[in-house]
């Protein structure tokens, strides 16, 4: 099979490849910006393309003016807010500042400047790479259940949780999820469709993860409803559904965030002080649970004695620069809440909208799902992680 590559197809190849293989495996100055790259070449291909793919498509347009004036808003109270509380410099600030805005214009550019043969292309090429990467994965979990091969993360319930190459469960079933994205989009074989299916559900399970064990409840719960209705759509009753199966099943996780005493629930407890205190807008870029709040260490971290606790510190701060709704909240108040969830809520229109087939749409609800309920644990939004859903999810779509 021979696939004529266009520079579009090459530079989105290159950013799932290093995203989801190179990453975990190496470090240097490209692995590390890679989204940051992904994100001016994007910004380039808007400009160049906005009269033809955007001006001129009224769904397109809709998608582009409401995320960019949500995001200049976001910026804007940001930035007020950083003048008012005066914690951080302007590096920090601007950095900070493209860590918020990357995602949501990748996702513009891959859902609404690419055209259907360079998603067909990419899509083609990443299924043979999907399709290996799958029974990999899975061969190499069944090992590491039997015998230690020094693919476990932790051990939950008496068993080795299961991590493969990444820092983190979670990450592994970031990539899963994706990769059967491009499986569902170009496979029309139905027994090739549940022998994958099968391989990524029974890897994710070994992972020991409730949120992942909650979006395989949605995912087979929206494959036996949508195989029974021919002309599936998505109601209120399929989210209540799914809610209460997600809640069930990754309960444990939920308690251990917002009910123990954990640092992802005291960072969580401690945004609506930081809110409180700098009432209604936050403390602004840089200065609460995000990236770069830890590595200039805000002084509201040393405020709340975050430098006391392991995990918060300076040293091991694993969950000080590892979240998003304490983020929003301490950073952005009440405004910056509001308008992330039009954000988002405009974004699952726009995809629910498109008209795809029902393999296709199964997986975009099973992604968008994966990056609500990822957000609730770690900055998913402002990650190479979320940015690597989102092109997914669009490669995923049509274009109309």
């Amino acid at each position: 099979m021979r696939i004529k590559i266009n520079i579009e197809t090459l530079i989105i190849f290159i950013f799932v490849i290093t995203a989801t293989l190179l990453n975990p495996l190496f470090d240097n100055i490209f692995i590390q910006y890679i989204d940051e790259m992904f994100m001016i070449f994007a910004i380039m291909r808007i400009f160049i393309k906005y009269k033809k793919r955007i001006k001129n498509n009224n769904r397109n347009m809709q998608l582009f003016r409401s995320t960019i004036l949500y995001l200049i808003i976001i910026a804007i109270v940001g930035v007020i807010s950083n003048a008012n509380s005066g914690l951080v410099g302007i590096q920090a600030i601007i950095i900070d500042l493209i860590g918020m805005i990357k995602a949501p214009i990748v996702f513009i550019y891959v859902a609404c400047i690419c055209s259907d043969v360079t998603k067909k292309k990419t899509s083609k090429i990443l299924r043979i790479i999907a399709q290996i990467y799958i029974l990999i994965v899975f061969l190499f979990g069944v090992i590491n259940l039997v015998t230690d091969i020094g693919m476990s993360y932790d051990v939950r319930y008496g068993i080795r949780t299961y991590e493969f190459i990444y820092r983190n469960p979670a990450a592994l079933n970031e990539v899963i999820f994706c990769f059967l994205g491009v499986i569902y989009k170009e496979v029309k074989n139905k027994y090739i469709l549940l022998l994958y299916s099968l391989c990524a559900i029974i890897t994710v399970l070994l992972t020991l993860r409730g949120a992942a064990l909650g979006l395989v409840v949605i995912f087979i719960y929206l494959f036996i409803v949508m195989k029974k209705n021919k002309n599936f759509k998505l109601k209120v009753s399929h989210i209540i559904i799914g809610v209460i199966g997600v809640c069930v099943v990754a309960k444990n996780q939920f308690v251990e965030y917002f009910m123990e005493e954990s640092p992802r629930s005291l960072m969580l407890r401690n945004s609506i002080i930081v809110l409180k205190k700098y009432f209604p807008l936050g403390a602004g870029f840089a200065t609460y649970g995000s990236d770069q709040a830890f590595k200039n260490y805000s002084p509201l971290y040393s405020l709340f004695g975050y430098n006391n606790i392991y995990w918060l510190s300076k040293e091991g701060g694993y969950a000080a620069n590892d979240n998003f709704w304490p983020m929003i909240i301490g950073q952005f108040g009440c405004v910056g809440i509001i308008i992330y969830i039009y954000i988002l809520v405009n974004q699952f229109r726009f995809v629910m909208k498109n008209k795809v087939g029902k393999n296709e749409k199964l997986i975009q609800i099973v992604l968008f799902t994966l990056l609500i309920i990822s957000s609730v644990g770690n900055a998913i939004f402002t990650s190479v992680s979320g940015m690597l859903i989102y092109v997914f999810i669009a490669l995923l779509m049509k274009d109309e």
